[in-house]
Order: structure tokens, then C-alpha cells, then sequence
């Protein structure tokens, strides 16, 4: 099981995205435990103090560019789950300092 999730997590760190409903669904569980994302809504001001209190400065810049450009990206989609996935792909799209826990 972790060899497997650790291969899926290094695909997304390539731009490869599982579409499997787990997946998506871990997604959005792990942007609400981060408190990125509720539902699969962008949690704008709640992104920003973390950015801000937890990454240092030299990575800041693109983290924020990230959030500013992805943070509508899931809007009207009713799924959550699918809604994590599409921000996490526009996350990775839009900050070329993502990295996937």
C-alpha cells in the first residue's frame, strides 16, 4: 500500500494524476486537513496565512501566484472530490515549486 501510494504521489510530483475516485477523494481530504480547500472550495484567506507562516520566503512568491491562479478553478463543480483534483492539477500547473506531500 505505501509503495503504491508513494508511486502515485511521485506521478502527481511529474504532472501524472490518478483519475480514480480514491484518489481524488484523498485529494480533497488532504486540501481540508492543510485547510487549502473545504469541499473542494478554495479557503483564499486560510491559504494565504499559510503560505505566509509556514514556507519559507523564497517559495512564497509562487505559492502565492498558485492560489491566486487556481482559485476559482473548481468553482461549480458539485463533487468535491473532482473539485480537489482539478485544483490540485491547476496547483501543479501554476506554481513551479509544487510539491505533493
Amino acid at each position: 500500500m505505501v509503495r503504491l501510494f508513494r508511486a502515485v504521489a511521485d506521478g502527481v510530483n511529474r504532472g501524472v494524476f490518478a483519475d480514480t475516485k480514491d484518489f481524488k477523494c484523498y485529494v480533497s481530504c488532504l486540501l481540508d486537513i492543510m485547510q487549502v480547500a473545504r469541499k473542494g472550495k478554495v479557503n483564499y484567506e486560510k491559504s494565504l496565512k499559510q503560505i505566509d507562516t509556514m514556507l519559507p520566503e523564497n517559495m512564497k512568491p509562487a505559492f502565492r501566484a498558485g492560489l491566486e491562479a487556481c482559485k476559482s478553478a473548481a468553482q461549480g463543480i458539485k463533487d468535491h472530490c473532482e473539485a480537489a483534483a482539478i485544483l490540485l492539477q491547476c496547483f501543479y500547473k501554476n506554481n513551479p515549486m509544487f510539491v505533493f506531500p
